[in-house]
């Protein structure tokens, strides 16, 4: 689909499935099955899981979400998880 991204700003074709969270953000929240785990605060005993996946259709052309925002979250992912061999390999400039 041909619309504006909401990052360049520019008439692209913008990719179907928009990530809002990093998928690294997930890590440890999911099932075997790859569903987040839901606690239900009324009942925090029972087994709550729902589907995974918060994503935005058509807002991002390929080239930021794939590329530009994907270094971003590599970066993110490497501090926040404490992967020092990567740090000094990320090219942040946008």
């Amino acid at each position: 689909m041909t619309g504006t991204c909401k990052f360049c700003r520019l008439e692209k074709d913008l990719i179907k499935r928009s990530h809002i969270w990093p998928l690294f953000m997930y890590q440890g929240m999911k099932d075997d099955k790859g569903r987040l785990y839901v606690i239900n605060s009324q009942d925090p005993a029972k087994d709550h899981t729902a589907q995974s996946g918060s994503y935005e259709q058509f807002i991002f052309c390929s080239d930021w979400d794939n590329v530009r925002l994907g270094r971003l979250e590599r970066y993110a992912s490497n501090h926040l998880y404490k992967k020092p061999y990567l740090l000094d390999s990320v090219d942040l400039y946008l």
